[in-house]
């Protein structure tokens, strides 16, 4: 009987014989020397195009560390890091650790996990630090919101409506982009955003109808008063009557001997 060799190559031994840290560790080991090493350095010396192009990439790296701390974090939730401390869960051990605001905690879990699920095209763009971690999660949120309001879209929906917003995420802020996501319908789906807002509208008026009511009490000193709620057309039709009728010019006239009315406390002498 013959049996094939193992031909991985056995993983390079460290000089005390142990095994080498993880790439990651390493990484973050080196990172945090270099900055050390640029503890002193001073600023002021660099040229006015050298801060501008420097604090372009920083902000790029920045995002590049941020999607290898997401990445990170969701393997860290799935090995239930925070147990051997008694945390009741991956972001509470996080914020314990770090001090970070705990709501914060959980959003980046739950934006790690969405990251390493079905939006991998948003991972990739934010490991590429052509977006930042704002501008992710509302990728997120609007995609997953656009889906799971309408269960009859087509298969591709997500992946379109994903690449749109990534799109738009290279040339706006958060704050914007996530005003654009909330008519992300309209522009992935035209036509079912068109049918959509045709039954959306039909059934506010519905509502509208069975809500109607008119109600009008005589007070018995010649007015009467009331209370009402109607359909928003019937209101504007109501209300443009009712301007016609206490209008100044009409409230202030009075009947004269003729049946033409005058206004009251007009004399009729010139």
């Amino acid at each position: 009987m013959t049996s094939t060799a193992d031909t991985t190559a056995p993983p390079p031994r460290t000089e005390d014989g142990g095994l080498p840290p993880h790439p990651v560790v390493g990484f973050v080991d080196s990172l945090s020397a270099a900055l050390d090493q640029l503890a002193g350095a001073v600023t002021w010396s660099l040229t006015p195009d050298e801060q501008r192009s420097t604090l372009v990439a920083l902000r790029r790296q920045l995002a590049r560390l941020e999607e290898l701390e997401l990445r990170v974090l969701v393997s860290a939730d799935r090995n239930d890091v925070g147990v051997p401390s008694g945390a009741t869960s991956t972001a509470t051990w996080l914020a314990d650790a770090t001090g970070a605001r705990r709501a914060d905690c959980f959003e980046r879990v739950r934006l790690a996990h969405a990251l390493d699920g079905d939006f991998d095209s948003t991972r990739r763009a934010l490991a590429a630090g052509e977006i930042d971690s704002d501008r992710a999660a509302v990728v997120v949120h609007a995609v997953t919101a656009l889906t799971d309001e309408h269960d009859d879209l087509p298969d591709d929906v997500h992946s379109a409506a994903q690449a749109h917003l990534l799109d738009l995420a290279r040339i706006h802020d958060a704050a914007a982009l996530r005003r654009l996501g909330k008519r992300l319908f309209e522009v992935v789906c035209p036509e079912a955003a068109d049918v959509h807002e045709g039954r959306t509208l039909a059934a506010e008026e519905a509502r509208a109808r069975r809500l109607a009511f008119l109600r009008i009490r005589d007070n018995g000193d010649g007015t009467s008063d009331g209370s009402f709620r109607l359909p928003t057309l019937h209101a504007e039709l109501l209300k443009k009557a009712l301007s016609e009728l206490t209008s100044p010019r009409r409230a202030g006239a009075v009947p004269t001997a003729d049946g033409s009315r005058a206004a009251e406390g007009a004399s009729g002498d010139v």
